[in-house]
């Protein structure tokens, strides 16, 4: 809103959404805020704001609410930055106040990368272990850097991670013959990302044993 006289408040009414309130002004102008920001601040019909106390107004409200739906999604599960940041986008947050909310929650400590790649490394290799180079491509698609992602994958270590799926996999597969077999986990193992020779080199193991 541009600088001028003082807007006075005409009506509050309910936005739709709950707990926030649609604010107009005698000018024909609105803004949607809190409850709480509508209490704190004694809006009401018939009190008078400075444009630039509204605009004050807005901000602090909008900086609020990024930062109550950021402690929600990290409350749900881990999550990189970049994820943060987009999901406040699409919720309707303008770029300068989901960039702030992300650098808020980073100095905090409640948003770190680095933690992240690695709790999501972890978690992926319980679920159904894949290559080193797969978990990183997953991560650099999350928005991790390539050196966070690549240090959170160093510890990989893609032949017995390839030996672990095919061995749970080949349980389940004792009606088969053994071309099919090698067929169906080769092509499982490299949906997950391992190396030709690290596949053969599990699969000799498994189906050896």
């Amino acid at each position: 809103m541009d600088g001028g006289q003082q807007r006075r408040v005409v009506e509050v009414r309910s936005a739709g959404k709950r707990g926030r309130r649609i604010v107009a002004f005698d000018d024909g102008a609105e803004v949607t805020v809190s409850w709480a920001r509508i209490k704190d601040e004694g809006i009401a019909p018939g009190v008078a704001f400075d444009p630039s106390h509204i605009e004050q107004i807005c901000r602090d409200d909008a900086r609020t609410e990024a930062h109550e739906a950021a402690l929600r999604m990290l409350a749900a599960r881990p999550r990189a930055a970049q994820e943060v940041q987009q999901r406040l986008r699409q919720r309707g947050f303008d770029t300068e106040t989901a960039d702030r909310e992300v650098r808020r929650l980073q100095m905090a400590g409640l948003l770190d990368d680095a933690q992240f790649a690695e709790a999501f490394v972890e978690s992926r290799q319980r679920a159904g272990p894949r290559s080193a180079r797969a978990l990183a491509g997953e991560l650099r698609a999350k928005g991790v850097d390539r050196g966070v992602a690549g240090d959170a994958t160093a510890e990989v270590d893609d032949e017995a991670a390839a030996i672990a799926l095919a061995l749970a996999r080949a349980a389940r597969m004792t009606g088969l013959d053994g071309e099919t077999r090698h067929r169906r986990l080769a092509g499982l193992l490299q949906r997950r990302g391992f190396s030709y020779g690290t596949i053969e080199r599990a699969l000799r193991q498994v189906l050896t044993e």
